[in-house]
């Protein structure tokens, strides 16, 4: 069985036009926890309510990109914005009403096979939007590194 890869902010977008009702050509928002006061997000345009296996066709018209919520609300003028960092951030964001805040295990599921079934490259392969929090240790002296007659 391959590994199919799929952006959370593809699925969080595509659960929001079947659950909120989109159409064609309304704008969705996804933001999601980045932590340190900041969300990752991306924004998208519906081509197609419901395109093959239940999945509605979107075009990603922005990001993604990781930034905080403040910035990132200069770029949702117009669209309707959903997950779980406009939740944490409601005084910038505007959430809609119902919105999805996480991705769902189906929708993602159903829209890597219909990329899959599409062509569409999905590479799983993580995409790091900003530098990671965990860093390699570096190499510790050892005691008998340290000068005689030096303080440690």
């Amino acid at each position: 069985m391959p590994v199919l890869g799929v952006p959370s902010l593809d699925a969080v977008a595509a659960q929001a036009v079947s659950d909120l009702g989109l159409t064609p050509d309304d704008e969705v928002l996804v933001a999601t926890d980045a932590r340190r006061r900041e969300v990752y997000w991306a924004r998208y345009r519906v081509v197609a309510h419901e395109g093959p296996h239940a999945v509605p066709v979107l075009e990603t018209v922005a990001g993604p990109d990781v930034g905080p919520a403040a910035a990132v609300a200069e770029h949702a003028e117009g669209a309707v914005v959903v997950g779980e960092g406009a939740a944490l951030y409601a005084d910038v964001l505007d959430a809609a009403e119902d919105a999805p805040l996480v991705p769902d295990a189906a929708v993602l599921a159903r829209l890597a096979i219909a990329r899959r079934d599409a062509g569409a490259e999905q590479p799983t392969e993580p995409l790091y939007l900003r530098r990671p929090d965990v860093q390699e240790a570096a190499a510790r002296k050892r005691v008998s590194d340290t000068p005689a007659g030096t303080a440690r």
